[in-house]
């Protein structure tokens, strides 16, 4: 909820209650929801690049959020240096410094 709150702050509408809500916490299930029509969403880049790229959704304002948690990559201790866990390690790391 803290990140609808600064996002109508920046669209200019600080303070705008909602008159109904629903809450999901899961991404996929947000996503989803916003595809079949149940409402807007926050989305999260990359995570939603290909809907909008397909025309699936759409980006009406050109406001942004700056992250505000941050994420870890977590793995079991036996499993750091594995090849599939290096890849990922390798891969995200890429991500990161394309964006």
């Amino acid at each position: 909820r803290s990140e609808w709150a600064a996002w109508l702050t920046l669209a200019g509408c600080a303070g705008l209650t909602l008159k109904e809500e629903i809450t999901i916490t899961d991404t996929n299930t947000v996503m989803h929801a916003a595809l079949e029509g149940q409402g807007v969403s926050l989305g999260i880049f990359p995570f939603v690049d290909q809907e909008l790229k397909a025309g699936k959704l759409v980006k009406p304002f050109d406001i942004e959020l700056k992250p505000t948690r941050s994420f870890y990559l977590l793995a079991k201790p036996s499993s750091e240096r594995t090849p599939e866990v290096a890849s990922v390690i390798r891969w995200l790391l890429d991500q990161a410094g394309a964006s």
